[in-house]
């Protein structure tokens, strides 16, 4: 090979090696997808409407969250967090469309699902408000404007399914959480039988799955008792089965003690049981049939 040929080889691969040098340069330099909202966990109001949703309005007090509507009472704060986590990352695609005929096949016809979030509790104009529309081509993405611009784009890092809970799922739907050692008496009794479980520490064979289920016993959904049905407010005035759980506000033989107090009716036919906690007034839960096994299988 000549030295002419091996020098134009030469600059050649010299060219290329810039090129692909500055070509990761601009690559570095380039800025990621915009978040959706950056500032999304300091949010101080949530608002939901639409067709799945109806309205929930969440409210950021103090130290915690607050369910509004559709009906007062504590929301489940890990929920509404988890959702603040999630819309702080959401990146967001470049326009997909500004054509208004075509939101029909985006899902972004009007009315539909409405999202718009707060800075403040008290502020009267949203820091984000979103039309959002059908889901995108990832499991966890959807498409979204922001009205009343025309505009398209993608969110992605955040399920439309995730926006269309039920005012009860947005509910603390905790019915208990107790540690196993502060865990004093439980007596489970229906028409049939009765568990009568006494301590500390309650050493019974059936005592272990008994406490497994009192750390964390929450229902799949919460409901104002006065949409309840007729049927269902009967059989909570004559309960399935009775609940009562004495334990001590810690750990420790000389700690104050708490009661709780759980009636719960029979299985529905989606085998579930509803349930109403005695001192949370005004709502009731609604769990799968299958979380009060341990109580049944003590029987």
């Amino acid at each position: 090979m000549s030295p002419r040929t091996l020098k134009g080889l030469a600059a050649a691969l010299l060219g290329l090696a810039l090129l692909w040098a500055l070509l990761l340069h601009l690559e570095r330099r380039a800025p990621g997808p915009a978040p959706l909202w950056a500032d999304a966990e300091s949010a101080g109001k949530i608002l939901l409407q639409g067709p799945g949703a109806g309205e929930v309005l969440l409210v950021r007090e103090t130290s915690s969250w607050r369910l509004k509507e559709p009906f007062d009472q504590p929301a489940d704060a890990d929920a509404v967090q988890a959702l603040l986590r999630k819309l702080a990352h959401v990146s967001v695609s470049e326009p997909l469309s500004a054509s208004f005929e075509r939101h029909a096949a985006f899902g972004l016809l009007e009315p539909g699902l409405r999202l718009k979030a707060f800075a403040l509790p008290t502020d009267a104009e949203p820091a984000l408000d979103l039309l959002v529309g059908a889901p995108g081509p990832d499991f966890d993405s959807f498409f979204f404007r922001r009205p009343p611009s025309g505009e398209v784009r993608e969110a992605r890092g955040l399920a439309r399914g995730e926006l269309e809970r039920e005012g009860g799922e947005w509910a603390d739907r905790l019915l208990c959480s107790i540690a196993s050692d502060t865990v004093r008496a439980v007596e489970a009794r229906s028409k049939a039988s009765a568990l009568v479980l006494s301590g500390p520490p309650l050493a019974e064979p059936a005592a272990a799955p008994v406490l497994a289920a009192l750390a964390r016993l929450q229902a799949d959904r919460a409901l104002p008792e006065k949409d309840a049905a007729p049927s269902v407010l009967r059989s909570l005035a004559d309960p399935w089965l009775r609940l009562k759980v004495r334990y001590a506000q810690r750990a420790g033989p000389a700690a104050p003690e708490r009661t709780l107090e759980v009636f719960f009716g029979p299985r529905t036919e989606d085998q579930a049981h509803y349930a109403r906690v005695k001192g949370r007034e005004g709502v009731l839960f609604k769990l799968s049939a299958w979380k009060l096994a341990p109580f049944q299988a003590a029987q």
